[in-house]
């Protein structure tokens, strides 16, 4: 079980105990970020799901038990590899570009021009400087060459190093390329398995949508969960959420609709804001978000 610290959004989290929810994880989040870092490829299995790789991780969450889903697609992955690419040619010209601005600049003494080489990469993100030395720089006051025992009038210091792409930071983002991570507090296996999961999730906002998210702030919004229309029971038993990101979706099982999925062509959209997000849920009622 891996634990994770909570925070007060978080908290929220424990307000939905009495429903089953799936859910895409902001990568923002950093346990979601070190996980699509660091997992190994040899963790992904392959499913009957063409193009689609998953791992499934148990996580303490916000004090929630979860099971969490990496997901790596194929055909995102090689978009993602294409894209980042570009950002690191990019990149390279930019930087290639301010060392040797730094270079040329002039300084007072070696310690400087090592600080002005340690402050700049500092503000590297893909790579990183190597061969860093300080090239010494006489200056005459007349012009031509010197004579052998003139002193200089003044002696100047100038940073030199190469520039080099950072073999770890690349190989990270190559290995996260492609993911993403689903979660639900449906814990067991046989209830809600991940191939499922990423056929329920797919299903409510499709593929271009779903990468989308990724760019959404993390969604927990309890305010909206009281205008959810209720059974007769007055509460929500065997009732499962999906969120979506932007809208909120309430989705019944018209009159004289035999138990199992809904039919979701009798979804109504509301929109429903706090101060920070605007959330999305599609609530369904009656079966097990996996029951076909």
């Amino acid at each position: 079980m891996w634990s994770i610290p909570p925070s007060e959004r978080e908290d929220n989290l424990q307000q939905l105990s009495g429903l089953r929810w799936l859910t895409r994880v902001p990568l923002t989040l950093n346990a979601a970020s070190e996980l699509v870092n660091h997992l190994p490829n040899s963790a992904l299995v392959v499913t009957e799901l063409e193009g689609y790789r998953i791992a499934t991780v148990c996580v303490d969450y916000g004090g929630v038990q979860q099971r969490w889903f990496v997901v790596e697609s194929q055909e995102r992955q090689k978009a993602d590899l294409k894209q980042l690419e570009k950002t690191l040619t990019k990149a390279t010209t930019y930087w290639q570009s301010q060392l040797r601005q730094l270079c040329a600049q002039e300084f007072a003494c070696q310690s400087d021009a090592l600080a002005a080489l340690k402050q700049f990469e500092q503000n590297l993100a893909w790579h990183q400087l190597e061969n860093t030395t300080v090239k010494q720089k006489l200056h005459y006051e007349k012009p031509g060459k010197p004579k052998r025992d003139t002193p200089p009038s003044r002696i100047t210091y100038h940073p030199q190093a190469s520039l080099t792409l950072n073999p770890t930071v690349v190989a990270m983002h190559q290995q996260r390329a492609g993911r993403f991570i689903l979660a639900t507090n449906v814990l067991e296996s046989e209830d809600l398995s991940a191939p499922q999961a990423l056929e329920e999730y797919k299903g409510q906002q499709g593929n271009e949508r779903g990468f989308r998210f990724l760019k959404d702030p993390p969604v927990l919004c309890l305010q909206c969960l009281p205008q959810i229309p209720r059974t007769g029971h007055g509460t929500w038993p065997g009732h499962g959420l999906v969120f979506t990101g932007v809208q909120l979706r309430a989705t019944s099982t018209p009159p004289g609709t035999p138990a199992g999925r809904p039919n979701l062509a009798q979804s109504t959209w509301q929109s429903y804001s706090t101060p920070d997000l605007t959330l999305g849920v599609s609530v369904f009622y009656g079966g097990s978000l996996c029951d076909s």
